[in-house]
């Protein structure tokens, strides 16, 4: 089998924007290691991300979030400490309440959830 020279590039979709899934993104993405056999790209909104790192300063010590706004697989640079959001514009911080979930944070998980199937059917990302 040949050997991959880029690290795959792999989805991960941001749950509910007022639920445990940005921080545990965020704490999952925290640890170098985590970086070691893919590339992770979270599908999600960066405004709910910025609120979460903010939050969460404990956790997110050194950590930057990357707006993504366009996905190649080719050629999507992705680093320990670095946040890559592909920034879906579902939701921001205004519309959520930590803790509580919501229409609108359950619409935001269902697109988020659509756009990886997206990327995934396009080839864009390798899972």
């Amino acid at each position: 089998m040949p050997r991959m020279t880029t690290k795959p590039l792999i989805a991960i979709t941001a749950g509910d924007p007022g639920g445990i899934g940005p921080e545990i993104i965020i704490k999952a993405l925290s640890v170098p290691q985590a970086y070691r056999h893919c590339r992770p790209l979270v599908v999600g909104d960066a405004a709910v991300f910025r609120y979460w790192l903010r939050r969460l300063p404990r956790l997110s010590s050194g950590l930057v979030l990357q707006v993504v706004d366009e996905v190649d697989k080719q050629s999507l640079p992705v680093k320990a400490g670095v946040i890559p959001v592909l920034d879906i514009n579902a939701m921001d911080e205004d519309g959520m309440e930590p803790g509580r979930p919501s229409e609108l944070g359950g619409k935001a998980s269902i697109l988020y959830i659509q756009e990886a199937t997206r990327l995934a059917r396009l080839e864009k990302v390798d899972g």
